[in-house]
């Protein structure tokens, strides 16, 4: 049925008999052959199949002259074929939502399963619960977020919606390189070890977004907070979970920070503690001229080997992040010349080359602290994130 009325509506839509049909006519078929057509019919086929109906009686109304009696079921056709797309979408949306929700309760199951493991130690217990009660609120705001979100796009002028959309594009970018890069750092603490079949699920959920990044942006931001969340999540278990015992955050440990704020005070240097790690975000690292981004860079990591002291233990990960004054080209370029240059620093420091990893992301950090965010910074921002693991 749904075949045979695509069809007809299709079939009238090319129809070049004489008279030809009129702009009002043509431009009703181009909705019913358009790309939401199909999900329409499926999803609301009674408001479709009054839809096609009008569409037809309009072109035999314009075939036997009564162009006012035309235009007018021309006019119903449309607004009957938008408001089943409207429907549609609306259906499309609270799936989703539904979806969502059923992330909220797993991210609770979760929370309810590592309540009940007998852990070696009282305060590991609590790190892990306190952190998955911050999750599951957490999951809570990101779900009312893109219902709010929704809404929201649905009020805008095209226009506005274009703007919106490619923004919330590179932001929903920068979300996913930055769970990547928080599954990097959990394999560094051997995650796959620890937690293997949560550390395949967060990869595969990782999976999803990356291959929904073209898709319609509410449904891919969904599956980007997803990701976001377990890997987050993967980092925290296999930290707590890690033998003989639990790893602190670097950037947790107080002496080590302000070892390193004292290294950077007189330099353009800003020093961060994160989730991931200590950050080292770099204002201006080029020149008025957008001079080389190496020299500044190599110096920066220097004093961060010196700053560290000796590893705590094999492995060292460090990843680079480069923000304005490049496209996205060159920014991913710059990246991964700085990850070259700190393995170089850091082995000519003593660091052993098969204890470092390095790791280019390209432009726009996933963190919030740090230079040029209120305003942008002439030549640009480096960060450059070390875990001394």
């Amino acid at each position: 049925m749904r075949v045979a009325v695509r069809a007809a509506l299709l079939t009238l839509a090319a129809s070049c008999g004489p008279p030809p049909p009129p702009a009002y006519i043509t431009e009703a078929a181009g909705i019913a052959s358009g790309p939401a057509a199909e999900d329409a019919m499926g999803k609301a086929p009674e408001i479709w199949k009054k839809a096609s109906d009008a569409l037809e009686k309009a072109r035999h109304a314009f075939e036997a002259g009564d162009e006012t009696k035309a235009l007018s079921l021309a006019i119903e056709a449309s607004i009957l074929m938008k408001t089943a797309m409207a429907v549609a979408r609306q259906m499309k949306a609270r799936s989703r939502i539904a979806s969502a929700e059923e992330r909220i309760a797993v991210a609770g199951a979760a929370l309810e399963r590592f309540k009940s493991l007998r852990l070696d130690s009282e305060s590991s217990f609590l790190v892990l619960q306190e952190f998955h009660d911050a999750q599951k609120d957490k999951a809570k705001i990101l779900l009312a977020s893109l219902e709010k979100d929704r809404k929201h796009l649905a009020g805008m002028s095209e226009k506005q919606k274009a703007g919106w959309l490619e923004a919330e594009q590179k932001r929903i970018s920068r979300l996913l390189r930055g769970a990547s890069g928080t599954i990097l750092a959990a394999r560094a603490l051997g995650c796959d070890e620890i937690v293997p079949s949560e550390t395949e699920e967060t990869e595969e959920a990782l999976r999803r977004a990356k291959e929904a990044e073209q898709a319609e942006w509410d449904v891919l931001r969904p599956l980007a907070d997803d990701a976001s969340l377990r890997a987050e999540r993967l980092l925290v278990h296999t930290r707590t979970l890690h033998k003989p015992g639990p790893l602190a955050n670097p950037a947790s440990e107080t002496a080590l920070v302000e070892r390193f704020v004292a290294a950077y005070a007189k330099t353009k240097v800003m020093v961060s503690a994160t989730a991931r790690g200590i950050l080292l975000s770099i204002r201006d690292p080029r020149d008025a001229a957008g001079g080389d981004i190496a020299s500044p860079a190599t110096k920066a990591i220097e004093i961060a080997l010196g700053a560290m002291g000796e590893p705590s233990s094999a492995t060292v990960l460090v990843e680079v992040f480069v923000s304005q004054g490049c496209g996205p080209d060159g920014c991913a370029a710059d990246s991964e010349e700085i990850a070259g240059l700190a393995l170089d620093a850091l082995v000519a420091g003593g660091v052993k080359a098969s204890a470092v990893l390095a790791k280019g992301w390209g432009e726009a950090p996933p963190y919030e602290p740090g230079h040029c965010l209120a305003a942008p910074c002439p030549g640009g921002r480096l960060d450059v994130l070390i875990i001394d693991l």
